[in-house]
């Protein structure tokens, strides 16, 4: 009789153990295939977070320094944030130097703010358009002729009522950084703003000026930089125009009255050197006169008369000795003064040194023979005859030495000698009007160097 078994009832033995425990081998092969898929699947999601997690750290380093900064030597920093400037009062301004830390953007901006000085060029404000045609043909053909076309042509209106083109260079600074920043912002600005502060100083100066002064490029850079700089200051602008940089580089006038202008400036010209001219000539004549004293001579000279006109006989007599002083210290002596007379002046006096030395001893060698022969006389009546005799001979001789014509009747007789024929007179009045002319000629060589081309003029 065939036994029905449970198929579901477990059973070690028999077929139903060796069926069980097929199925149990298969269950165990089946986890073994797929541990190792799982394991691979689970370390490479393992790594890519790790590389993932290095990455956001990295990446959030990289963030929080991307903002660190050096200022350089001739710039000045700040830091926005949220676009205010960060730190305390007063210290907001960052020096040059670094490295710096800011937060990174867009929580924080660097700002930098250039220290160099920026050159600016009023070439067009008060100046006259020009097309390449007009500048090839150099200055005279550059402005246009004709009335004035404000909306073209720049000028300034100076203080005696004329106009006058002009060009103007400067340079600014920025001096004050966090006015800069929150009044005007970036260079451009900046640049407008100064160049219209010095334009308003430059015609305010240009109208308490003359047309004449411009041309010559008298220009008060100081009331224009000063005035420029208080607008500036008004504004807070923290803009700085330097008073050494603010120029005039070039001024002219209109080409209507260029020709006038020109004439006019010519002539002084010439009359300055003229009055050079004469100056160097009133200076070297009083040099050749007097030498490097003359100064000191010439105000003496100018007391000396002034005194006379006044009838002041002890200021006369004063300055007398004074001179005679002068011209004995500085002529006989000069190596005791800096300052020596020379020149006329000297050579007169000592003329008159040496005249009165050579006179001094004739008389005195003619009052020595005088007394030996008074003695001779007085005291040797046989002698008597024979010294008056010698005296007479000596007195005939020097009247009728030279071209003189001389009568003369000795004691008791009379001679007439005369000792002249009309050809040699005539002959030695000319010779003598030669001399004379010769000599006047010298004298005036001597006396001062030639005149300057043009006339001596006056001092």
């Amino acid at each position: 009789m065939t036994e029905l078994r449970d198929p579901f009832k477990h059973d070690h033995g028999g077929h139903d153990h060796e069926h069980d425990h097929d199925h149990d081998h298969d269950e165990g092969g089946e986890l073994q295939q797929i541990d190792p898929a799982l394991q691979s699947l689970s370390d490479a999601l393992r790594l890519c977070f790790t590389v993932l997690r290095w990455f956001m750290v990295i990446v959030i380093v990289v963030y929080a320094c991307s903002n660190i900064f050096n200022v350089a030597a001739n710039e000045q920093a700040v830091r926005l944030r949220f676009g205010k400037m960060a730190g305390a009062e007063g210290q907001r301004i960052i020096p040059p130097g670094g490295p710096h830390l800011a937060l990174p953007f867009p929580i924080e901006e660097v700002i930098r703010i250039p220290g160099i000085r920026q050159q600016v060029d009023l070439d067009k404000e008060f100046w006259f358009e020009v097309s390449a045609s007009d500048a090839a043909r150099g200055p005279e053909g550059s402005a246009p002729p004709g009335p004035l076309n404000p909306e073209k042509i720049g000028s300034l209106l100076t203080g005696d009522a004329n106009i006058v083109h002009a060009r103007i260079t400067f340079n600014y600074l920025i001096i004050d950084a966090e006015k800069y920043l929150q009044n005007v912002g970036d260079l451009e600005t900046a640049r407008k703003l100064a160049s219209v502060a010095v334009e308003e100083a430059v015609v305010h100066v240009a109208a308490s000026a003359t047309a004449d002064e411009l041309i010559r490029g008298q220009f008060d850079r100081q009331i224009a930089a000063r005035h420029a700089n208080g607008t500036l200051e008004r504004l807070e602008s923290g803009l700085k125009v330097e008073p050494e940089t603010l120029t005039l580089k070039e001024s002219r006038m209109p080409n209507s009255v260029r020709e006038a202008f020109l004439a006019v400036a010519n002539a002084e010209s010439e009359a300055g050197q003229q009055f050079e001219l004469a100056q160097r000539y009133y200076r070297d004549t009083l040099g050749a006169t007097a030498g490097a004293a003359y100064e000191v001579v010439w105000k003496l000279v100018e007391q000396y008369q002034d005194a006379s006109a006044r009838n002041d006989k002890a200021a006369v007599a004063k300055l007398d000795v004074e001179m005679n002083r002068l011209f004995s210290e500085l002529i006989t002596s000069p190596e005791t003064n800096a300052l020596t007379v020379s020149g006329k002046v000297a050579e007169v006096i000592q003329d008159a040194q040496a005249y009165r030395n050579s006179l001094a001893a004739k008389v005195e060698s003619e009052a020595q023979l005088f007394t030996s022969l008074h003695d001779q006389y007085r005291n040797s009546p046989g002698l008597r005859r024979i010294i008056m005799d010698r005296l007479w001979q000596s007195a005939r001789e020097q009247i009728l030495t030279g071209d003189i014509e001389t009568f003369y009747l000795p004691k008791g007789r009379a001679y007439i000698d005369i000792g002249r024929d009309p050809e040699i007179r005539k002959k030695r009045e000319a010779k003598k009007i030669k001399d004379e002319q010769d000599a006047r000629a010298a004298a005036s060589s001597n006396l001062a160097p030639a005149p300057p081309s043009g006339g001596p003029g006056g001092p």
